[in-house]
């Protein structure tokens, strides 16, 4: 059995600017691995939302007892609108910063879609009698409300 924890942190918005849906396509690989494929879909209204958005991933967790593991992060693609997005990432503490969008290009006000797949490991937990699945869906260092978040969860073959 595995199991998801999807946790959605509405936070004040800021000039309208929110995220109007948030959708995460989680793979689990038969190596415990994730690939993962998240669908952003923001209003910018040019307030906070200039260039593009950020996404903060937690690089670090406490565990069993408290001890401390790292967890490995590897951005695969990045789109806006279909197409390629430039991003860089930024150490933060615990987090990962995914910086998305062009230094030098500002958004014109409107809604825009953003696609993040990444690869991460080492948040599937094995135990007796079922197996579970440690993940935030949204996250949860986000500056603006979400409207709607879901999550899909696709298993290895021959897991039920």
């Amino acid at each position: 059995m595995i199991a998801a924890l999807l946790a959605v942190c509405p936070a004040a918005g800021a000039g309208g600017e929110r995220i109007l849906s948030f959708h995460s396509e989680i793979t689990v690989r038969p190596d415990g691995q994730l690939i993962v494929t998240e669908t952003i879909k923001v209003r910018a209204a040019r307030v906070r939302i200039k260039r593009g958005i950020y996404r903060d991933f937690p690089v670090l967790y406490r565990g069993r007892g408290w001890l401390a593991y790292k967890v490995p992060f590897k951005v695969l693609r990045v789109l806006r609108d279909g197409k390629p997005e430039a991003w860089h990432t930024e150490k933060k503490g615990k987090y990962v910063r995914v910086y998305i969008g062009r230094r030098n290009v500002f958004l014109r006000p409107g809604v825009y879609t953003y696609s993040l797949t990444y690869r991460t490991a080492n948040l599937v937990g094995s135990f007796q009698g079922h197996d579970e699945l440690y993940w935030n869906v949204t996250g949860d260092e986000w500056e603006f409300p979400i409207d709607r978040a879901s999550a899909t969860v696709i298993l290895p073959a021959g897991v039920p």
